[in-house]
């Protein structure tokens, strides 16, 4: 592999990564896009809720072919105490006219499509390798490596999430406080469409986004969000590291109490006919308070983006975000499917 090198490395394939790579490589550039999960999307735990109107001056009406699922034109602010509710509620049908302004996504689907996109404008994708540390010369960053294997670039993107070990190895930052950090733990609630467009007063792509904040995170810092997709329920809970420490909570059961909450399962449970309760997920998120440390660490070639670079963050909320291996015509090509086969078996599937 001596010798090959691209003129952009990103690391990370979320929105933010697979948007880089597709806006370098349009741009006539070498990239190389690297995922550590077995494809883009399949490690992002997001609610999620995407503000589309940057992605759409990228990548004109992108809701047309990207599999988005319901447009958010109704919002909601939940204060929930004991059994009772009270509601802040905004809806506007500006949010129905193009070029709308939020939709719920499932990231497994969305950012592999996003990727493809990448692919298609020229980025080479390497998934199932889990970038160790960055490579320096001369005082600067000049590539990446996983294991004993390098890759070579002029700049290095990272966007590889809300920890970014990267960004730390690098010298970028220092180590988050747990006062910094929110966990959060989300579950996929199947409902027939028909139901969700009922309990929640929807018509057709009509979506909702609920912020729950009281009761749900039983006296700590965080809340509970709820989304709605075509055939399913986005529902979770963020809540500050720091607090779930010092009260030695269990997110799981707090989890389960908030699921079974009248908001959540209104009368007839969770249990009732038609509904399918997908496995949870849990990962944590930087809050978008947490202190940032910028140094430039003896160079000037590497860039933060997306999540660990707090462009899509707590600030709308939780759980609001942005959340094969092909030549692409390079020349390094096959030295990128040298190192996706070197290292894909460093990650479980």
């Amino acid at each position: 592999m001596a010798g090959d090198k691209f003129d952009a490395i990103v690391v990370g394939a979320g929105v933010a990564g697979c948007t880089a790579a597709y806006l370098l490589a349009r741009a006539g550039l070498q990239v190389v896009l690297i995922e550590r999960g077995p494809y883009p999307g399949s490690k992002n735990l997001s609610g999620g809720v995407l503000y589309g109107r940057v992605l759409h001056d990228i990548l004109p009406e992108f809701w047309n072919e990207a599999p988005v699922e319901r447009r958010i034109d109704h919002f909601v602010i939940s204060f929930v105490s004991g059994e009772a509710a009270f509601n802040v509620d905004f809806k506007s049908q500006a949010f129905d006219r193009p070029p709308f302004n939020a939709f719920t996504v499932l990231r497994a689907r969305f950012d592999r499509w996003l990727a493809a996109k990448a692919e298609a404008a020229g980025a080479m994708l390497v998934t199932g390798v889990r970038v160790d540390r960055v490579v320096r010369q001369d005082g600067r960053v000049a590539g990446v490596a996983a294991g004993d294997e390098e890759l070579r670039a002029d700049v290095v993107v990272a966007a590889d999430g809300a920890n970014s070990f990267l960004a730390q190895e690098a010298g970028l930052r220092g180590r988050l406080p747990h006062d910094g950090i929110a966990l959060g733990v989300k579950e996929l609630i199947g409902l027939p469409r028909e139901t969700i467009e009922e309990r929640f007063h929807l018509e057709g792509d009509e979506g909702a986004a609920y912020t729950i904040v009281g009761a749900a995170s039983k006296g700590l810092a965080g809340g509970g969000f709820l989304y709605t997709n075509r055939e399913s329920l986005s529902v979770g809970l963020v809540m500050i590291l720091d607090g779930l420490l010092r009260n030695q909570a269990r997110p799981a059961d707090m989890m389960e109490e908030f699921l079974s909450t009248p908001l959540i399962a209104p009368g007839e449970g969770r249990q009732a006919a038609g509904v399918r309760r997908s496995s949870g997920a849990g990962g944590r998120r930087r809050q978008d308070g947490a202190p940032v440390h910028r140094r430039h660490a003896g160079n000037r070639r590497r860039r933060r983006a997306g999540d660990q670079q707090r462009f899509c963050g707590a600030r709308h909320g939780p759980g609001h975000r942005l959340g094969g291996c092909g030549g692409g015509g390079h020349p390094g090509g096959e030295s990128g499917r040298r190192f996706q086969r070197r290292e894909a078996g460093r990650l479980p599937g």
